[in-house]
């Protein structure tokens, strides 16, 4: 499949993630008839109180960009050209780019030559047809461009005149950026990243035209490292088979995993440009932060449903026996689950959490399923209950469902999914 930014300073991305409480069924804090053996569990200094499977993303088995070759293509006129190389030029060896990617086997990043177009951009273009348009900058017996070498990386900077349309979503409207792949006539691959430029967005400060830039290059690098090859040959491209129902709020490459979360957008003091968080097995696999570098002031905590199902979801997916952890529901009947909460560290206090109908694929999420929480506030240690009701058909025969902690300015979230029967 190919990798889209899900940006969340655009609010946009390959699929949306959350739908708004009013639509999304939420009956927040009612009394819900609770089996008599669901226990409430009690606040523990022992952090987490809880272990569960963390999601991990999974290596399918393709090639990553071990030493990539990061070289800047900008078209006439642009007035962002030499920050943008700047940024190419120090991201390889700043803290925050061994910090997302060396657990994956990535060393570091190098900048090539850029590459300085005299031709001007088109005003709308689509994929294939950039597709093209590398292969023949690159192809033939006097090519423009050198070939490019196992580690090459392009990245396309297109100005704000011209629109991108790629597998159905236009630039700055559907996505923020995307990487992916082409082949030349002799059978190698060249891998490349195109970042629109989108307007200025402000998340609480306003990011700037060159800010929107290197956010979403950031993104785009990061996975075009860990999987340069999503459409023949992917890498680092999914999760675990217990969580692929994390796929759909937003994707499941690193930079994906944590593009919906607005703090996850900063500016690292050694290199000077906005950069995206992305997600890291090994944070995860802890019970911290998994979006690295986390805050060292920031205390991960969560709200976890302790499945109790085997849930098939082949009906969405290629594959037929695409079986993950979750619940089973009957159409029209309600269940109780079980929600364990967890911290690395202690909280401020007690957390609220929420839960909602998750959107499968583009548009907002039909609300299938309607929530009610014994309570709706607690810490680690502490275990609340939510009652799930199916109150609507279901086109594939399961639902989706995001449960989001939240204290203060921060939230987190987990991904649950119901097997309608």
């Amino acid at each position: 499949m190919r990798r889209l930014l899900a940006a969340a300073f655009l609010l946009i991305g390959c699929s949306n993630s959350h739908s708004d409480n009013a639509d999304a069924g939420s009956a927040g804090s009612v009394d819900a008839a609770l089996p008599a053996d669901l226990a409430g569990g009690e606040v523990s200094t022992v952090y987490p109180a809880f272990k569960p499977e963390m999601p991990q993303l999974t290596n399918m088995g393709g090639p990553i960009l071990n030493n990539p070759k990061l070289i800047a293509v900008t078209f006439p006129n642009d007035d962002l050209q030499k920050q943008i190389e700047d940024f190419t030029t120090k991201i390889g060896s700043s803290s925050y780019f061994s910090a997302v990617t060396a657990e994956y086997g990535i060393s570091g990043a190098t900048a090539g030559t850029p590459i300085h177009l005299t031709e001007m951009a088109p005003a709308s273009i689509d994929d294939s047809a950039i597709a093209t348009w590398i292969q023949g900058k690159i192809d033939g017996t006097t090519p423009a461009w050198n070939k490019p070498d196992a580690n090459t990386l392009y990245l396309l900077f297109y100005p704000a005149a011209t629109t991108i349309t790629m597998g159905g979503g236009t630039s700055c409207q559907d996505f923020g950026g995307y990487h992916i792949e082409t082949t030349l006539t002799d059978g190698s691959t060249v891998v490349y990243a195109v970042i629109p430029r989108c307007a200025p967005y402000n998340v609480g400060v306003l990011l700037t035209d060159i800010d929107m830039l290197t956010a979403a290059a950031s993104h785009e690098i990061v996975e075009a490292t860990e999987d340069p090859q999503p459409d023949i040959d992917p890498a680092f491209s999914e999760l675990d088979s217990d969580h692929v129902a994390w796929t759909f709020s937003g994707g499941a490459e690193a930079g994906d995993l944590c593009a919906l979360d607005l703090s996850n957008f900063y500016k690292p003091t050694d290199l000077g440009y906005v950069v995206q968080r992305t997600y890291s097995n090994v944070a995860a696999s802890a019970y911290h932060d998994p979006c690295v570098p986390a805050p060292t002031t920031d205390v991960y905590f969560n709200a976890v449903p302790v499945t109790t199902a085997d849930v098939d979801m082949g009906q969405i997916f290629s594959e037929n026996d695409t079986v993950t952890k979750g619940f089973m529901i009957a159409q029209g009947a309600s269940a109780t689950i079980e929600v364990d909460l967890l911290s690395d560290g202690p909280t401020t206090g007690p957390w609220t959490v929420n839960a909602e109908n998750t959107a499968l694929g583009s548009g907002r999420a039909k609300a299938n399923l309607t929530f009610a929480w014994d309570r709706t506030t607690g810490q680690n240690g502490e275990k609340l209950h939510l009652t799930v009701t199916v109150v609507g058909t279901s086109r594939f025969g399961f639902e989706l469902f995001t449960i989001t902690s939240t204290l203060g300015k921060k939230s987190y979230t987990w991904n649950g999914v119901v097997q309608v029967q």
